[in-house]
């Protein structure tokens, strides 16, 4: 069925000078095609048939009035999206009676219209080769961060056999197997087989962006999109990993499992306690460990929330790593037991951050479609029921989602 955009879709502003358009292809997780995605928005966002050049592209963009056009990725759980966002100068600011039309042209041309080989069965073959290597090379790259790779250990040895959904960066297959004529057929079949979620922001009439939405011509499937991860693990046995190198710091990293899914009643409470405890500055981890104790170089505490994995990061020397894990699992139980230190302050310093966070993506057009996009598929219906949750959460709450953390792996980057 064709795709009909809904006025709550458009969030009118004249806060900002442009405007921005979301378009999300949301289809089902294809875990045999890991890394397709990373590939395909790059081949997408350099050159199309029209404009066959990265320079052809970017000088079109350039008068267009420097119109910005992303196009990325986004894994969910059990659902893949390509994103396409697009922001442009609000024609009232220029001469120009025809920009809509001739951006709108523009989107079509890049998305719908790539750069074909001869045979029109896969993408040119130039532009294929030349940014799977590039790929390949990011990939080989990040040995060279250690922190990064650190973190990418971590998950690796995280993960359960029926995992699926956590993939290895590492893991040179992921992008060396995938065949051009495999990745344009995965490209035709995503605008076969996806729902389509359209969110736009700043001062543009109802009427005329549903004209130029409809011209788009899109297809979407009424399918159900599950971002809630149902799956839970138990924990016999903490595991442990230790990887040697020359480096000068140390990494200890911690991964820890939850049972809070989105759609939990605990989740916003869950982001609280990740903010209060490493989330900021000022936090638990930050103050006891880093200032008080001066364990670290720097320690933060995050969240995946589409895995349900709580994590912990360290950078620090290497005779101080188990003293770092000893003294991060202790805070914890810390908060498992009511024995919070500062807790009251920290809630509202915590609720605090996550306003002023979301301020700041609000700040720009694209972040307030980005952040709506997220609304509807997490299964918030917007800002104002988020920010009643947020305000709800006590030092209960958080005592609770700390109860649902539990360690399951180590892994530690040692220097010599």
């Amino acid at each position: 069925m064709k795709f009909k955009l809904s006025k709550d879709d458009l969030i009118k502003s004249t806060k900002f000078k442009h405007i921005s358009i979301l378009i999300s292809f949301v289809f089902e997780r294809d875990f045999t095609k890991n890394g397709y995605m990373e590939l395909l928005t790059s081949i997408l966002s350099d050159s199309c048939e029209k404009y066959n050049t990265k320079m052809a592209l970017y000088k079109k963009m350039y008068e267009l009035y420097n119109v910005n056009l992303f196009i990325y990725n986004a894994n969910n759980f059990n659902t893949s999206s390509l994103i396409v966002n697009l922001e442009f100068l609000n024609p009232k600011y220029v001469n120009n009676d025809n920009l809509i039309d001739e951006v709108f042209s523009f989107f079509k041309e890049v998305l719908f219209n790539p750069l074909l080989n001869e045979e029109k069965n896969g993408f040119d073959e130039k532009v294929f080769d030349e940014h799977k290597e590039t790929w390949l090379s990011i990939q080989r790259n990040i040995y060279n961060k250690k922190h990064s790779y650190a973190f990418i250990k971590l998950i690796n040895n995280m993960k359960r056999e029926d995992e699926l959904t956590l993939t290895n960066p590492l893991d040179e297959n992921l992008y060396k197997s995938i065949k051009n004529e495999d990745l344009y057929k995965f490209y035709q079949d995503i605008f076969k087989k996806s729902k389509v979620f359209v969110k736009a922001s700043g001062d543009i009439e109802y009427d005329l962006l549903n004209k130029k939405i409809n011209e788009l011509n899109l297809d979407t499937k009424d399918i159900n999109i599950n971002v809630n991860n149902n799956r839970n693990y138990e924990i016999n046995e903490v595991k442990r990993f230790e990887e040697v190198q020359d480096i000068s710091q140390s990494h200890v990293n911690l991964g820890f499992r939850t049972t809070i899914a989105f759609n939990d009643p605990l989740y916003v409470a869950y982001l609280t306690f990740s903010t209060m405890f490493g989330g900021m500055f000022n936090s638990t981890l930050s103050t006891n460990i880093r200032e008080k104790m001066s364990l670290v170089y720097n320690i933060s505490a995050s969240l995946l929330p589409e895995e349900k994995i709580f994590y912990v990061r360290s950078a620090n020397d290497s005779n101080k790593c188990d003293l770092i894990i000893e003294n991060v699992l202790k805070e914890l139980k810390n908060y498992q037991d009511n024995n919070i230190e500062n807790g009251e302050e920290l809630l509202k310093l915590a609720k605090e951050d996550i306003i002023n966070g979301l301020n700041d993506t609000y700040d720009s057009a694209s972040g307030l479609v980005s952040q709506a996009l997220k609304y509807d598929l997490r299964g918030f219906r917007n800002d104002k029921e988020f920010f009643e949750l947020l305000d709800k959460v006590s030092i209960n709450d958080i005592i609770e989602a700390a109860k649902t953390i539990k360690l399951d792996t180590i892994f530690i980057l040692r220097g010599k």
